[in-house]
């Protein structure tokens, strides 16, 4: 199988069974976020223990990218530091906005690396990187306790 078909598949598969796709109960974090463009919205809960995201979850409505990629940021997340959190969020927007290359981090597993780079081919398509980024930024800005709407 090659990456472009693995890729097209991981999308695929988070979209139409999304992993974590449930409200957190007294969340410590939480942010809505909207594309009005697209008409994705999306909530995403956190809980922040010793630094770590120990719980993270997201509810919403949308299109295919929009949900696989926050079905995506949610797996990928989970248990990792604030810091590295605030890295894979900035990496993960420049590689859809700017087109930059998604390296290695000694963090992620090749699943996880996987996960991430399945988005690459997003930053082909102008009008679908709103989609993709919603989740990250919305997620970035409930880690800075802003509980206000993110409309990207």
């Amino acid at each position: 199988m090659s990456n472009i078909e693995l890729y097209k598949e991981i999308i695929l598969k988070n979209s139409q069974s999304p992993f974590n796709k449930n409200k957190i109960l007294n969340c410590t974090h939480t942010s809505k976020g909207n594309n009005p463009l697209c008409g994705d919205n999306v909530e995403m809960f956190a809980n922040i223990k010793d630094k770590k995201i120990h719980e993270i979850s997201f509810l919403g409505d949308g299109c295919a990218i929009s949900i696989a990629s926050a079905s995506v940021l949610t797996q990928i997340l989970k248990g990792k530091t604030i810091e590295q959190s605030y890295e894979l969020i900035q990496k993960f927007n420049k590689m859809i906005e700017s087109k930059q290359v998604f390296q290695e981090i000694k963090y992620l597993n090749n699943e996880h690396f996987d996960l991430i780079r399945s988005f690459e081919s997003i930053s082909n398509f102008p009008m679908r990187r709103k989609c993709a980024t919603l989740s990250w930024l919305t997620l970035d800005s409930a880690l800075n306790k802003k509980k206000n709407i993110i409309l990207t």
